[in-house]
């Protein structure tokens, strides 16, 4: 090594310390070393890169600057004629973490408001929020110019902030290094949703998520991306749906639906064009929760078929026909035709027409099951006995001109009594037995208070 001193045996010189490095000293102490690699450092024995200095970097003089990764950072050590006025109270309130001020060397900012720090559009809004004119450090202490900053917090990578901002921050906990793609947290730390709301005045939506709203507020129309044709649209209290260029479904403003339609009738509930389908169903109030048979239907109020003003719980207007053998038959004018038997007042009925009760046309059949007085109103009946408790009838009074019934029991005797000096065969109170069986008795009146019987009499 070459060794220089002076008069005061202070040592300043520079020597070898390693192979191929050289050491410069001052005051017997090592200032700056060159190693084999060519990296310098400044207060340090091992530089690890080109430029290795341990302690600050200062610069003096207006514009005075270092250049990293191609970006030029100010070096001046005094920003306060750019970075003034602060009079912030809400750092930590607003952005969630403490700040630093460029301007200072990595020293936190003052208490100062920037409550509003997101908020700004512009640069004249940016200064407003800050309470000063922030550097763009990729100009050298250029203002921002009116780039939109509104989404700064939405993004999450380092392309994200400078898309938003303009420009490419610097992380001040990394001194001056810029931010990664993977990992912001150290420029915005500590920002939340809450933090987020109170400085924007609106919760942002991150645009790669499936976000939630309270409420949506649509002027006319959405549309499928890129098919017009599939819409949904609103209009005052109606919505239509379409799908292919056709009304699908229409919510009308009496809250009446048309499917096929996009007017449903006003005084319809469900107005369908078109054909319909439905596996079953249940029609009225008085059955609702009740379980219509499979395939079919049950309907709690008079159903009309060709009519609107059914008075019976079935109206028909025109014929109908009954039996899988007569669908294709055309029943008569107003008729009806029935395939099976059918039962009147049976259920079982045995025969084609099966009749439990009276019958009531060219003749009337009465069926009794106890004894009974005749009077005028069984004229032209058949009485059939239909109980062994049924043997005896009773004639009081005169019953009319051209009266006459007839009398038949498959299983008992009948007595035919007559009192109240009715006559019966000649005798005045007189009495006549039919005898069971299927040969019916006549009873004919032939004069006042006067009656013949014959048929099947013992």
């Amino acid at each position: 090594a070459i060794n220089l001193r002076n008069e005061n045996a202070d040592e300043v010189g520079f020597y070898s310390p390693a192979t191929n490095e050289i050491g410069f000293v001052t005051d017997r102490t090592e200032r700056m070393r060159i190693d084999s690699n060519g990296n310098v450092g400044i207060g340090v024995e091992d530089p690890s890169h080109k430029l290795y200095v341990s302690g600050e970097v200062a610069g003096t003089g207006a514009g005075s600057r270092i250049t990293l990764n191609g970006l030029p950072y100010l070096l001046s050590g005094d920003f306060n004629d750019t970075f003034t006025g602060l009079s912030s109270s809400n750092v930590t309130s607003a952005l969630g973490y403490t700040p630093v001020d460029p301007s200072t060397t990595g020293a936190l900012v003052n208490d100062n408001d920037i409550a509003n720090f997101i908020t700004g559009v512009s640069s004249s809004d940016v200064t407003s929020a800050l309470g000063y004119t922030p550097v763009d450090p990729s100009t050298t202490g250029a203002l921002l110019n009116n780039n939109d900053i509104a989404d700064f917090i939405t993004g999450v990578n380092s392309s994200n902030v400078t898309s938003a901002l303009g420009y490419t921050p610097v992380d001040p906990s990394t001194t001056g290094a810029l931010v990664n793609d993977n990992d912001i947290a150290d420029f915005i730390t500590g920002i939340n949703s809450s933090n987020v709301t109170d400085a924007l005045g609106y919760t942002p939506v991150n645009p790669g998520s499936s976000p939630t709203f309270d409420s949506i507020y649509l002027q006319n129309t959405i549309y499928h991306d890129g098919d017009t044709d599939n819409r949904i649209d609103l209009a005052t209290d109606t919505i239509s749906f379409s799908t292919a260029g056709t009304t699908a479904l229409t919510v009308a403003s009496n809250s009446n639906i048309g499917i096929g339609t996009a007017s449903p009738n006003a005084a319809h509930k469900l107005h369908v064009e078109g054909i319909s389908y439905a596996r079953s169903g249940v029609i009225g109030t008085a059955l609702v929760g009740q379980s219509p048979p499979a395939q079919g239907l049950i309907v709690a109020g008079n159903v009309g078929i060709g009519t609107y003003s059914a008075a019976n719980s079935l109206g028909v207007y025109g014929q109908a026909n009954i039996g899988t053998s007569y669908q294709s038959i055309s029943a008569p004018s107003n008729g009806l035709i029935v395939q099976g038997d059918v039962g009147v007042g049976s259920s079982h009925p045995a025969a084609k027409l099966h009749v439990s009760g009276a019958i009531k046309g060219g003749f009337h059949i009465s069926e009794k099951s106890s004894d009974f007085t005749l009077a005028a109103a069984e004229n032209g009946s058949f009485i059939n006995g239909t109980s062994t408790s049924f043997d005896q009838i009773s004639i009081s009074s005169d019953l009319g001109s051209d009266f006459n019934c007839s009398v038949m029991h498959s299983t008992s005797d009948v007595d035919i009594v007559a009192s109240s000096s009715m006559i019966v065969n000649g005798v005045t109170n007189g009495t006549v037995t039919l005898a069971s069986g299927y040969q019916p008795a006549s009873i004919v009146r032939i004069a006042s208070n006067s009656y013949a019987v014959f048929g099947n009499l013992i």
